[in-house]
């Protein structure tokens, strides 16, 4: 009897054994992704995987942590060690070609899914050629931050949602002050310096026709608008050089600055000054008004070498869908993609700061959308370094001509080898 006991409980023995090994050797591993740019987007980044395994214990996520995402996962194809699922932001349509479409996934878990919650303008902005290629978690636009306290001192009531850019130049003189007496101004009326020339840009519209055949950056809107960016230094004197520093701004030095969601949290930590937010100024131009920004989608993508895509699939499911999203609502990390999420207190805070950003999301638009993005970029840039400065070499109007015959042989070209 004691024999056969020793032998049942032998056997039950192996038996956990094997099935202990059985279900370690059932667990996958995918890797991920994922940048550094800031300690928040970090942590970000943890606490999605460490969310993700708790609900899905049959997978193991391995965090790859990079400070320029897109470099890494050129490296990492050349290599021939791709990551199962990338996060990224602008600029993603180059990398179209190592992504897994999303279509049948996404009809597939229709129910479950639900991706008629997710704003549609966005979520059709990662389409190329009639396919999905990655799924929105959210997006950041450009908005226009104010120092009440600054607006204040100068007698200025708060600008409001019609507001203009000669409101804000008016307003900009008015705070623009030496207070020291040394004959230098220390306090400035304006600052672009994290709205970027290319929020400017958009308020002319996008750079090509929605095909991409037709480059129509050079139009009287584009150029008035991105005339500002050295008015407001070197005409009015109510920006500093380069349109300064984040300190400067942090300091409160600056009555009215553009940037994005990200820097509430530095300006909520530094707690120097009472600060809220509005849409972008309209422009005067053309006999019509203009307003424009820039879209940093965010989103996340399954490299089609992928062994596993079933499993990157329920990831990419798992960081887009409602319950994740609320969290990182809630959290301040994002601006989610999905609408009912953020019209929700999940992201609607008691003080309405929060809400510039869904009206933004309106007339904002993806920064050079194409697979040819660098080559387009490097257009721009080369001609924008002569028609900006304190002593510009050509004209807004001849830069932005200029510009267009690059971009226009670009396209043909990509148009001419990838015909659709």
């Amino acid at each position: 009897m004691k024999g056969y006991m020793r032998w049942l409980v032998g056997l039950f023995l192996v038996l956990l054994v094997i099935g202990e090994g059985t279900a370690f050797a059932e667990k996958t591993k995918i890797l991920f992704l994922w940048p550094t740019y800031t300690q928040s987007k970090i942590r970000f980044g943890e606490s999605l995987v460490r969310q993700f395994e708790e609900a899905n214990p049959d997978i193991d996520v391995e965090l790859m942590l990079e400070a320029d995402p897109y470099a890494k996962l050129q490296v990492l194809v050349a290599g021939g060690n791709p990551p199962d699922v990338v996060w990224l932001g602008a600029g993603w349509l180059p990398y179209v070609p190592w992504f897994l479409p999303l279509d049948d996934f996404v009809r597939r878990d229709a129910a479950e899914f639900q991706t008629g919650e997710i704003i549609k303008t966005i979520l059709d902005s990662f389409i190329w050629r009639g396919k999905l290629y990655a799924m929105p978690s959210g997006y950041q636009t450009l908005a226009t931050f104010y120092n009440k306290e600054r607006l204040n001192e100068a007698g200025l009531a708060y600008p409001n949602d019609n507001w203009t850019m000669s409101d804000l130049l008016r307003m900009a003189q008015a705070m623009t002050k030496d207070t020291n007496g040394d004959g230098e101004f220390d306090r400035w009326g304006v600052s672009w310096l994290y709205g970027y020339i290319w929020s400017l840009l958009h308020y002319g519209g996008q750079v090509a026709d929605p095909y991409w055949t037709k480059i129509r950056i050079n139009n009287p809107v584009t150029e008035k608008a991105l005339s500002l960016w050295d008015d407001w230094q070197y005409r009015y004197k109510v920006a500093p050089v380069n349109h300064g520093t984040l300190g400067m701004i942090e300091n409160g030095d600056i009555g009215i600055f553009a940037s994005g969601i990200w820097l509430q949290e530095n300006l909520d930590q530094a707690r120097k000054f009472d600060y809220d937010l509005v849409d972008y100024p309209l422009l005067e131009a053309e006999g019509g008004w203009h307003r424009g920004t820039v879209l940093y989608p965010e989103e996340y993508a399954i490299i089609k070498f992928t062994k596993h895509p079933e499993e990157a699939w329920r990831f990419v499911k798992f960081a887009t869908g409602r319950q994740h999203l609320t969290w990182a609502a809630r959290e301040g990390l994002l601006v989610p993609s999905r609408l009912p999420i953020l019209q929700s207190n999940a992201f609607i805070r008691p003080d309405k700061r929060m809400q510039v950003w869904i009206t933004s999301a309106e007339y904002a638009l993806q920064l050079l959308p194409h697979p040819m993005y660098s080559d387009l970029m490097n257009a721009f840039r080369q001609h924008w370094s002569q028609m900006s400065g304190a002593n510009p070499q050509m004209s807004i109007r001849t830069g932005l001509d200029l510009i267009a015959q690059q971009m226009q042989a670009i396209l043909d070209s990509y148009n001419a080898e990838n015909a659709y």
